[in-house]
């Protein structure tokens, strides 16, 4: 099940045409990868084969993004768990070299718990054991930062004035 991706800006534009529909049609968790150095896989098999490149790594030579990726997070009612990574095999795709192959599992079982499958991933700043992840907190994988929120947390971040 692959996972449904949103820029952003595209659902702060979503939030002022909708109103409080917006919260009834979003109503789920978020994962948002958060803007920043990347340094993306230029195929597919690449993205599957490539050894994963270290954090930091000639990031002079990388590309930044300017807007966020926001990943809807909607479970496979089967499986209940998403599994996040950079293979293309991934339900919710990282395409970054930075990123393991398989990083990191999602539960979910009332609320969401991150179940580490690489060494490289930190939640706020410590390595992470299986973690029930609350809303704002950080999850680092390889030079990939990314946010969990709530659904009304995202929805107060698109309300917020934008930074200059």
């Amino acid at each position: 099940m692959a996972v449904p991706s949103f820029w952003l800006s595209i659902l702060k534009r979503q939030a002022l045409m909708l109103g409080d529909g917006f919260s009834n049609r979003y109503a789920n968790d978020w994962l948002v990868w958060e803007a920043g150095l990347w340094m993306p896989a230029t195929s597919r098999e690449k993205s599957d084969v490539l050894e994963t490149v270290l954090p930091g790594s000639g990031s002079t030579m990388r590309p930044t993004a300017s807007d966020a990726v926001c990943y809807a997070l909607w479970p496979d009612a089967s499986r209940r768990e998403l599994l996040v990574g950079r293979a293309t095999s991934s339900d919710l795709i990282l395409n970054d070299l930075t990123v393991s192959r398989v990083a990191f599992r999602l539960v979910a079982a009332d609320g969401w718990t991150l179940v580490p499958e690489a060494e490289n991933v930190t939640v706020s700043g410590a390595p992470a054991g299986p973690v029930a992840l609350t809303s704002g907190q950080q999850v680092r994988v390889g030079d990939v930062r990314l946010t969990f929120l709530t659904g009304r947390a995202l929805r107060e971040r698109l309300q917020a004035p934008a930074a200059p």
